[in-house]
């Protein structure tokens, strides 16, 4: 008997979801990630008394530890005072950098000890979606689709030292922590994440649409074209390959999506690409003793969020209609048109006006475009960055930061390149828009 068996009924007659966990890391099958579920059957196979009922039900021998599946509810998992981790400085930076408010207090969870605030701090959620599992290099969120809170009465596998869970504190960024407690929490003791935390922490699911038909993940790489990596794939490739690259849960979750909108879109290898990012994905969760199918329900719920994404075809990316420019596949650029650069009074309303952030990722692709195409085509992508800004899908600053990025990565940097750049890019489109006019 262990944890799993004292605490699992009253966790969930509190309105939680127990899942067994052996050690901290290795938690039952098909309970955790996008395609994890917790029922009231799934709880009472896994405590059967019947040994030979529990692991059928998938539940191993050494599967004692107990944690949380997260239902309409996140924790904040900061770690700090050990190795490199200061989670919680970069906790409160996160919070200024985006003004916002002090997070209530709550209950917190953890095995190091009453003074230390390496901890999970539990909030209420208004609806289960993606978020941004790692918003600090040392905070993590445990959430529905992204790992969950191993607690009391748990027993960290490598201190020995048993998980306890501590009463509120007061507020702030992380809030601090009152005594510790033996009672076990319920679904309603834990406050609701503010407003501006909870906008602040939802990943870029912004520009999908949930009502279109998917298919499979099998079906979807099938309908991908044939042949070798193109450019853009390998450039894509290239970055993934580096060993000083880090593929961790959210850095594949991203590039898989990347790439199956790249198979979308009608570029070849991109086979080729998932691969890759397998292979370096499990590698990495093999050497955190994490298992393998989580990378699994994670490519899998990475091919729904492809499809329910918009795409355009690989050809053509330039914006003259018509024009022969074909991106990093090798066609030449046209001449920007002659136009009057725009003024700096220009270049500062630009700046001033436009700083809506709707689309993240498609400032990534264009980035990654414009490395991928000559240092001629520079002038391309920054019509395109200062159009798609405007359009509101990232801020003006941050498409000038990539402009500026594209001028270094081409060698073409100096005091004056990118602001030129900038300018006529702005001019020709302040001109299209009066000849609209």
């Amino acid at each position: 008997m262990g944890a799993y068996d004292d605490a699992a009924e009253i966790y969930e007659m509190g309105h939680l979801w127990p899942i067994p966990v052996e050690g901290k890391s290795r938690p039952v099958g098909g309970a955790t990630g996008y395609d994890g579920t917790v029922t009231p059957a799934k709880v009472a196979a896994w405590l059967d008394s019947d040994p030979v009922k529990r692991a059928k039900a998938g539940r191993g021998h050494r599967m004692d530890n107990i944690g949380l599946r997260h239902q309409l509810t996140l924790a904040i998992d900061v770690d700090h005072g050990y190795g490199d981790k200061d989670g919680v400085a970069q906790l409160a930076a996160f919070a200024a950098e985006r003004g916002l408010p002090p997070l209530p207090a709550t209950w917190s969870s953890t095995a190091r000890g009453d003074d230390s605030p390496s901890r999970q701090y539990v909030y209420r959620i208004p609806e289960d979606v993606r978020l941004k599992t790692k918003p600090c290099k040392s905070v993590e969120l445990c959430c529905w689709h992204h790992r969950y809170t191993v607690c009391a009465p748990s027993v960290h596998p490598d201190t020995g030292a048993e998980y306890a869970w501590y009463l509120p504190g007061e507020p702030g960024v992380p809030p601090t922590w009152g005594e510790r407690t033996t009672r076990y929490p319920r679904a309603e003791v834990f406050p609701e994440l503010p407003a501006e935390w909870f906008a602040a922490l939802r990943g870029t699911a912004g520009n999908v649409d949930k009502s279109v038909d998917t298919v499979d993940l099998r079906a979807l790489v099938a309908s991908f074209p044939e042949g070798e990596p193109d450019g853009l794939v390998r450039h894509v490739m290239n970055r993934w390959a580096a060993p000083a690259q880090h593929v961790g849960h959210d850095e594949f979750k991203d590039a898989a999506v990347h790439a199956l909108m790249l198979g979308r879109e009608g570029h070849t290898g991109v086979r080729v690409l998932l691969d890759l990012l397998w292979d370096r994905f499990t590698g990495y969760l093999a050497t955190a003793g994490r298992p393998a199918g989580e990378a699994t329900s994670l490519l899998r719920a990475c091919a729904t969020i492809a499809q329910q994404k918009p795409v355009k075809p690989a050809e053509p990316r330039g914006f003259f209609q018509g024009g022969s420019y074909r991106g990093p596949q090798g066609a030449t650029a046209q001449p920007m048109p002659q136009v009057p650069p725009a003024d700096d009074a220009d270049v500062e309303t630009y700046l001033a006006t436009f700083t809506r952030y709707t689309d993240p990722a498609r400032l990534g692709r264009r980035v990654t475009w414009m490395k991928a195409d000559p240092a001629d085509l520079l002038h391309h992508h920054a019509w395109h960055l200062i159009s798609e800004s405007i359009a509101g899908h990232y801020p003006a600053e941050a498409a000038v930061r990539a402009l500026i990025d594209g001028h270094r990565h081409h060698g073409v940097m100096d005091a004056s390149s990118p602001k030129t750049t900038l300018k006529l890019a702005l001019g020709a489109i302040l001109n299209a828009n009066a000849s609209a006019a």
